[in-house]
């Protein structure tokens, strides 16, 4: 549903909690239809990242059946709005609450990430960035952690800029 003039866009920020984060993966994997490729060797697991690399954002690791993403929440310390950029107007729902699956660059210490919004009733708001899927090759879970644990998102540029028009298209 589109954003209505009379209802107020809000976010559903919380604490972040990679407990939580697993709960509603777990809930996910038990709703997927059974045409999804999944690695049912891969346990659902989740590895917090160094908090001290941004004060904006606290992130984890996120290894599930169906992919390894990495998960941002708005840091409960950071008071202003969080740095996401999309280039078409937000979607909310009846309640104003920004949907999910919509996709912003957010911006972190001058690197430009392309995210997707997410909400889970167990955990509210947070971002994903997409490492890898599907995760068809891995073992277990802690392989496909150990493919993408040296990736730092704030210290690699991106290897050229990335433009609104292009943002679109990688999550058609």
């Amino acid at each position: 549903m589109a954003r209505s003039s009379k209802v107020e866009m809000s976010w559903d920020f919380r604490w972040p909690d990679p407990v939580a984060l697993r709960v509603a993966s777990e809930r996910i994997l038990d709703a997927l239809p059974d045409g999804v490729k999944l690695n049912r060797r891969i346990v659902i697991t989740v590895r917090l990242e160094d908090a001290s690399r941004s004060g904006v954002v606290t992130s984890a690791l996120l290894a599930t059946p169906w992919a390894v993403e990495r998960v941002y929440w708005k840091s409960p310390t950071w008071t202003e709005p969080m740095p996401v950029a999309s280039a078409l107007p937000l979607e909310t729902d009846e309640t104003g609450r920004v949907t999910a699956k919509q996709g912003l660059v957010l911006t972190l210490q001058q690197r430009r990430i392309p995210i997707l919004t997410a909400w889970e009733p167990e955990t509210g708001h947070y971002f994903v960035e997409p490492l890898i899927a599907p995760v068809l090759e891995f073992e277990h879970a802690e392989a496909a952690l150990a493919a993408v644990a040296g990736v730092n998102p704030l210290s690699q540029p991106l290897q050229k800029p990335i433009s609104r028009r292009h943002l679109i298209t990688l999550f058609r």
